[in-house]
């Protein structure tokens, strides 16, 4: 299966521009409990496509990090493909908590392809009120995606 996501491949169309972003849509399951995720009501959203062993994901989600206060009014959904055990594990190696607006979600290998297609890594989708806005792919200055967000 990880063949299909090597970093900054994009072989598959996707669809995830032409929907509303929903649970019904793009299901994504809680780190915590595993149960399906729910989208917050906000006006802004990033989604942050990732794979643990990705040096561009890893250098992003360090930005990120480093930058959380810049964040503060937008929902961050961070997703992988991986185990829930191996996401976990690499949070805590970069010492990254989840926040009020943070959030660790997974996604099933099948249905990120469905939606999303075959997408680089790492990539963020920007949706503002649940309407795709932009999609910026590959490593992505901090601020090219506060640009995005603000």
């Amino acid at each position: 299966m990880d063949e299909l996501y090597h970093c900054c491949t994009d072989e598959k169309k996707s669809v995830f521009h032409e929907e509303v972003l929903s649970e019904e849509f793009i299901k994504l399951y809680s780190i915590s409990d595993s149960t399906l995720f729910r989208f917050p009501d906000s006006p802004v959203t990033i989604l942050v496509f990732f794979n643990s062993e990705c040096g561009h994901c890893q250098k992003e989600l360090s930005e990120i990090k480093t930058n959380i206060s810049l964040f503060s009014d937008v929902d961050v959904i961070l997703f992988s493909y991986e185990p829930i055990r191996q996401i976990k594990a690499f949070f805590e190696i970069l010492n990254f908590n989840p926040r009020k607006n943070i959030h660790l979600t997974k996604i099933n290998p099948d249905h990120l392809t469905s939606i999303f297609g075959s997408p680089m890594q790492p990539t963020i989708y920007v949706y503002r009120d649940r309407k795709f806005v932009k999609e910026l792919r590959g490593e992505t200055k901090i601020t090219e995606v506060l640009k995005q967000i603000h």
